[in-house]
């Protein structure tokens, strides 16, 4: 018998690399979106969290769908300090699901 490969790493045949969209989680209510309706933050060296809107910064990122989240994630021991964040409102992707 030929080895296969499994179907988690087996690439769609009709879908090119340059149309695959990155899904992130959100950590509030753990829903999943594309990655550009979401809000990126990242832990700075000294435990604060920031707002990252271009995604660019170093370092791993958690996601957030809308403000109402920022709510529910202060439950999550993990990212408690996350509901803390300076978040200034105009931040937040304008097509967010579920705002559209």
């Amino acid at each position: 018998m030929p080895p296969t490969t499994p179907k988690r790493l087996a690439r769609p045949n009709d879908l090119a690399e340059s149309e695959r969209v990155p899904i992130r989680q959100c950590v509030g209510c753990r829903t999943r979106h594309e990655k550009r309706h979401l809000l990126r933050f990242v832990r700075a060296a000294d435990g604060r969290w920031s707002a990252d809107p271009k995604a660019r910064s170093d370092g791993r990122g958690a996601y957030l769908c809308s403000p109402q989240c920022v709510d529910r994630v202060k439950k999550n021991k993990k990212y408690k300090g996350l509901a803390t964040a300076d978040i200034p409102p105009t931040v937040w992707p304008s097509k967010m699901k579920g705002n559209e």
